[in-house]
């Protein structure tokens, strides 16, 4: 590049002092002639090691970023094309989707089932659980039922919740007996003759007031 930039320097000073006369061909013009490329060629050297430096010994790196799934299978489409570029969020390959199908039916599957378990065991807790309470049922009714036709003294306390028309109390074993207005008030004892047994109480019949 250099010969030539000198070649065409030349020829424009053959132009302008030998072939034209445009200009005299002395010692001072001579020496500026011979100036000028000197320091037009250092400049430029200069330039270019600085904008554009060169070497006799260059290598080209190429840089490959390797992209791994952190699943394993059989790669069934690639809609990257080579040598584009690729923006966050783009599709890179296509991972055959059979085999993880075929495992999340199974865990459905499997997560039916337990589910179906879970309900039957939560039936079968419910059926012990009224069970149990139908044997003790029957237990405090056994218990109740010793004390058919038989006067037991009741400490009067309040009006039964199930009817304004009962009164409610314990005996001296707190037991609970409901039995008809009449003959008493609260805060007496009256005595009760047990006419029927209940779940959890007693129902009998006004029979007097305990002085």
């Amino acid at each position: 590049m250099e010969a030539i930039l000198l070649g065409i320097y030349s020829f424009f000073v053959w132009l302008i002092f030998i072939k034209f006369k445009w200009l005299p061909w002395n010692t001072a013009w001579q020496v500026t002639v011979v100036i000028i490329p000197i320091v037009g060629m250092a400049a430029m050297i200069l330039t270019l090691n600085v904008v554009a430096p060169s070497t006799a010994d260059v290598r080209v790196l190429k840089y490959v970023v390797q992209v791994i799934p952190q699943v394993r299978g059989r790669v069934i489409d690639v809609p990257v094309e080579p040598n584009r570029l690729v923006k966050k969020g783009e599709l890179l390959f296509r991972i055959d989707p059979t085999q993880y199908q075929n495992d999340l039916n199974v865990a459905k599957a499997r997560l039916a089932a337990d589910e179906a378990k879970f309900a039957q065991a939560g039936a079968g807790v419910v059926d012990a659980s009224a069970g149990a309470r139908q044997l003790q049922d029957n237990i405090q009714q056994k218990r109740y039922s010793r004390y058919l036709g038989r006067e037991v003294e009741v400490l009067v306390e309040r009006t039964s919740a199930r009817s304004t028309l009962d009164f409610t109390g314990h005996t001296r074993c707190n037991k609970i007996v409901n039995f008809r207005k009449g003959g008493c008030a609260l805060g007496d004892i009256a005595k009760v003759k047990v006419q029927e047994c209940r779940a959890h109480s007693l129902y009998g019949e006004f029979v007097s007031k305990v002085i």
